[in-house]
This record gives structure tokens, C-alpha cells and sequence, in this order.
């Protein structure tokens, strides 16, 4: 009865509680005083998840956000939902395990069938291969229709700091510094901006990030090779010029349109599910 009386504001209405369950830096970055109070003033509690705990212990939640891996974190988060199964799980180990692999997350973009549009707008993926080992990164034979410079990219994406380490590689002298296995993707130039697409449910929101400079003609025969994490926090990482981007004028770059924007998030929903549902059955 207390607990009930707990999970109820002062007029009687319910109050949701959302567990999350990040790791420190993603708590410093989302779980801002600001969101806490907003979420509060709306009925929502949002509580941390206490990793050095059993997961079984806490609660109760009513939904449950989390961005941790592990094989252990996975047999609590089945044990969490077969004892609370009206409590949301976002996301469960198997919808995003697809997406842990970069060459499998972007299989479901090639498979996509977006209805072209009057004003010409096109989506795809940069041309690539993978690389699993030594002997196959200099055999030039095997990968010879990429043109420089390439991006190299770990093949696992599991949220880890090591996953996110990526490099810019502009010749054959580079790839001495690369350790398989890795995905190559040939750089294109897209004018220093990139834009990531927020989507929750049918809700979807586009906005624009600073990305990598365009790589000039003269520059692709470099040695060089430019090592980031994460192509939209490179600014903040590395010493680029900011006189750069206000070369670009990157405040004035165009939006994509919304429409075609949410037409791609829904198929990449129809899309993943329909894999999900493919794996589980």
C-alpha cells in the first residue's frame, strides 16, 4: 500500500518510474539536473541504476533504459524481464545485437526501398569491404576498387571507448597503423556537417553536427593518417580550425526534408523488426 501511495503524485494520478542504466560518461552527458526536474514535473522519476547491485534487487521500474553490454548484464536484464513483464526493456540484448556489428547494422540501409521523390533526394551507404586480417590489409588485389582516403572503423560496435576509435587514412603507408579486424569505407565529402537523426516511436527529429572537413585533392596523397572517436564529437576532440566551419557556414547548411528523413526511420524500424522476428522464431 505505501509503495503504491509512493508511485502516486499529490492528485492521485500514477507516477512512472524509468530506471537507466549508463555508463559514467553517458550519465554526465544525458542525465542532466534539468531533465530530472522536467521529468519529475511530469509525473516521471528517473532513478539510477546501481551496477555494483543486482539488478533483481532494485526497483520496482516501470521502464528500463540502458546502454551496458557484457554477457552478464544480459542474463540480468532476461531475469529482470521474465519477472517484470509489463515493465519496458530499451532495448532488449537481441533487438540491438545486429547492431553491434558495423557491417551487419548497415545491411538493413541496403535493403531499404524508399520511393524516390521530385526533388531528387538519395541515401546509400559509401562503398567498403572488411578487413579480418593482417595479409588481407596489404593484399592490394583484394580491396584495389576503394579509392584513398578511406575510413578505418572497428568492425564490433559494442559502445565501447576502443569501438569509437576510428582513423582517417589518406595512402597504402597508413594502413601500418591499422589493426584488423576493421571496416574500410571510402571518405566522401559532404561539405564538414553531418546529420543524426533523433527517432522515439513515430516521433523524429534531424538535427546538424560538425563532421569532417572535406579532404582536398592535394591532401589525398598524404601519409597521414587522423585518428577520432566519433566523427561528430571530432571538433571537440581534435585542433581543427573553427575558421573552417565558418568557411562552410555550416548554420546555413539545408535540412534534409522531414518527410524523407521519417520515411527512412520507418522503414529502418520495419526493417530491424522484421530481422528480430526473423532470429526468434
Amino acid at each position: 500500500m505505501a509503495e503504491q501511495e509512493e508511485r502516486r503524485g499529490g492528485e492521485g494520478k500514477r507516477r512512472f518510474r524509468i530506471g537507466y542504466a549508463l555508463a559514467p560518461k553517458k550519465q554526465q552527458s544525458f542525465i542532466r539536473d534539468s531533465l530530472v526536474s522536467l521529468a519529475r514535473s511530469r509525473g516521471i522519476d528517473l532513478i539510477r541504476v546501481d551496477t555494483d547491485t543486482p539488478l533483481s534487487e532494485q526497483g520496482p521500474f516501470d521502464c528500463l533504459l540502458h546502454k551496458l553490454y557484457g554477457d552478464d548484464w544480459k542474463r540480468q536484464l532476461r531475469e529482470f524481464s521474465a519477472a517484470n513483464p509489463n515493465a519496458a526493456v530499451l532495448d532488449s540484448p537481441e533487438a540491438i545485437e545486429r547492431l553491434h556489428n558495423r557491417i551487419s547494422m548497415l545491411q538493413v540501409v541496403s535493403e531499404l526501398r524508399i520511393e524516390c521523390r521530385s526533388s531528387g533526394e538519395t541515401f546509400g551507404i559509401p562503398k567498403q569491404i572488411v578487413i579480418y586480417d593482417k595479409e588481407t590489409l596489404f593484399d592490394r588485389q583484394a580491396w584495389e576498387t576503394l579509392k584513398f582516403p578511406v575510413i578505418a572503423k572497428p568492425l564490433v560496435a559494442d559502445g565501447s571507448a576502443k569501438s569509437h576509435k576510428m582513423a582517417l587514412v589518406f595512402s597504402h603507408d597508413g594502413l601500418n597503423k591499422l589493426k584488423p579486424p576493421i571496416v574500410l569505407q571510402e571518405f566522401v565529402n559532404h561539405g564538414g556537417v553531418i546529420f543524426k537523426v533523433y527517432v522515439v516511436g513515430e516521433r523524429v527529429r534531424c538535427v546538424k553536427r560538425k563532421s569532417l572537413p572535406d579532404v582536398s585533392e592535394e591532401k589525398k596523397v598524404s601519409d597521414e593518417v587522423l585518428s577520432f572517436s566519433q566523427v561528430s564529437n571530432l571538433a571537440a576532440n581534435q585542433t581543427i580550425d573553427d575558421s573552417y566551419y565558418e568557411m562552410m557556414h555550416l548554420g546555413d547548411a539545408e535540412m534534409p526534408p522531414l518527410s524523407f528523413v521519417t520515411d527512412i526511420a520507418r522503414g529502418l524500424r520495419q526493417g530491424m523488426q522484421k530481422c528480430l522476428a526473423m532470429r526468434l522464431s
